[in-house]
């Protein structure tokens, strides 16, 4: 059992955990809450250009389905990414094991992971606020989280400090928590009251509030027929002016059963001359379709998604325009999702454990996140083309495809008389072929990176790449594998490296694997050495 293991084993009790609320009275999820977990909103002040209370209009806004469909788009692909611990060393960051990833992997004991965070992620996009309670053992130390309703906690301060603590109220007590004991997260800031967040949606609840209308109206006009809307009235041409009470019900009795519901487009025979005028345009004429796109692409700006990636519009749905689509809802809004969530726990959670690297941080790893996996190859491209074209320097192009550059990189510029660029090795020209043994190493690295969730980072998993492709590595390469195998032989001295030790396999030995293992250790020291001997 290691440090950490024996510092956190005892257990935390089913009663430490706060009750939920469950007489949820106002369904208005907005804003802030009165702390009584009634998802009422305090928009306290007015929409610009309206006197409207917007608040009452828009309602529940997880109900409206623009909403809802972005929501649930975090939700189902949060999980792609893993949570990792990592400090820096020497400029670069590297994966270490924590403790602390056990617990993000499984938060709250009494719900699943994807409920947990399922929870903070629609809190913190609708509210612009999200709580997590710190659960604590009998010793102190922390035996879950326990996810807090946004619209249930109330911030606290006073005279001389602004905040003190918060106030959670379900529907039958409240009791105070502690800021030791919360993990807050925020987006924004509400001009009402700076300790909470403002999500930018509530600058949408016209656009809400317009949708939900448009949604309406479409429902009643395919529902409520006549289809199209008509007036009625006798044919004056024979006399006929007079319709008597009992007639004028009997004639839209008629024409409603027979023109609506399942007798739509139905053919009906009146009896006497009448005149019909059509009052209404029909859904084609309406344009629900056409109207409907402005808020739809305002909500999801909001959202920071897409909505060709979330199937709410169809317009120029090539193959191309739908992968960058979803690219762009990573980029615009997952990622500064994932980044709020990290700096939270890193500020709030990871203090907690002791023995933690000061420079230790929390942070998420995309590296198996299927819809950027294209984008690290053309990243290398780019590079190529604009070290190439004489654009930008050596060591920025390193940068820009993700690699560290060597001192010597800055302020190098690609000349015409250089028979190759000596740059990046993703697509390497002439240049050392990896073994079969460094390719296998490489691949094993992979499958207990996937399957235990640690161990290096985008570089390491991109050079594991290479060697399983037998890619042709130029010496800038190789040279930096050596100094990769230099710095981290140490990893082989802790605890877990070899098999059959406690907490096998860790970071360290699956990035070793990463790089190729020993067999690539000594492979890049036998080259780099006759490199040298060349010099």
């Amino acid at each position: 059992m290691g440090l950490f293991d024996k510092l956190f084993s005892s257990k935390v009790k089913e009663t430490d955990m706060l009750q939920p609320p469950i007489n949820q009275t106002n369904r208005s999820y907005v804003v802030q809450g009165y702390g009584t977990g009634s998802f009422y909103a305090l928009l306290k002040t007015l929409l610009p250009g309206s006197f409207k209370d917007w608040r009452a209009t828009s309602g529940d806004l997880m109900l409206n389905e623009i909403v809802a469909v972005n929501v649930d788009w975090y939700c189902r692909n949060f999980t792609q990414a893993k949570p990792v611990v990592k400090i820096s060393v020497n400029g670069e960051e590297e994966i270490i094991d924590h403790p602390i990833i056990k617990l993000l992997k499984r938060p709250q004991i009494d719900t699943t992971s994807s409920q947990f965070y399922s929870n903070i992620i629609t809190d913190l996009k609708i509210n612009g606020n999200a709580y997590a309670r710190k659960v604590r053992n009998s010793d102190g130390t922390i035996g879950t989280l326990q996810y807090l309703p946004a619209d249930s906690m109330v911030p606290i301060g006073n005279k001389t400090n602004y905040l003190t603590h918060y106030v959670y109220s379900n529907s039958s007590y409240q009791t105070d928590i502690s800021l030791d004991d919360l993990i807050i997260f925020k987006i924004g800031r509400n001009p009402d009251d700076l300790r909470l967040g403002r999500s930018p949606l509530m600058a949408g609840l016209k656009s809400i509030s317009t949708d939900n209308a448009i949604s309406t109206t479409a429902y009643a006009v395919m529902n409520n027929g006549p289809y199209p809307s008509m007036i009625v009235s006798p044919d004056k041409t024979n006399g006929n002016v007079e319709v008597s009470v009992d007639d004028a019900r009997a004639v839209k009795k008629q024409l409603q059963t027979s023109f609506s519901g399942d007798n739509a487009s139905g053919v009906v025979v009146m009896n006497s001359p009448m005149n019909i005028e059509k009052v209404s345009m029909s859904p084609k004429e309406l344009a629900f379709d056409e109207v409907r796109n402005a808020p739809i692409l305002r909500i999801c700006s909001l959202m920071g998604l897409n909505p060709l990636a979330l199937g709410l519009t169809m317009d120029n749905a090539t193959y191309n325009n739908l992968k960058n689509a979803t690219q762009s809802c990573w980029q615009d809004g997952m990622i500064p999702l994932l980044t709020i969530l990290a700096e939270s726990f890193t500020d709030y959670l990871l203090p907690e454990y002791f023995g933690t690297p000061e420079d230790a941080f929390v942070a998420y790893d995309l590296s198996n996140v299927r819809e950027l996996m294209d984008d690290k190859l053309a990243e290398a491209d780019r590079a190529v083309k604009l070290y190439t074209s004489g654009i930008c320097s050596l060591a920025d192009a390193k940068r820009i495809a993700g690699f560290e550059p060597e001192n010597s990189d800055e302020n190098q510029y690609f000349t015409s008389i250089e028979p190759t660029p000596a740059i990046l090795t993703l697509k390497a020209k002439e240049g050392y072929i990896p073994t079969d043994k460094m390719a296998a190493n490489a691949k094993k690295g992979l499958e207990l990176r996937a399957e235990f969730g640690r161990g290096a980072t985008a570089v390491g998993v991109a050079r594991a790449n290479q060697l399983i492709d037998k890619e042709n590595l130029s010496e800038e390469t190789v040279k930096r594998m050596f100094s990769y195998f230099s710095r981290h032989e140490v990893d082989k001295d802790a605890e877990g490296f070899r098999e059959g030790e406690e907490g096998y396999p860790s970071a360290g030995k699956i990035a070793w694997l990463l790089w190729g293992g020993d067999e690539g250790f000594s492979w890049s020291k036998n080259i780099v050495a006759d490199l040298k001997e060349d010099e």
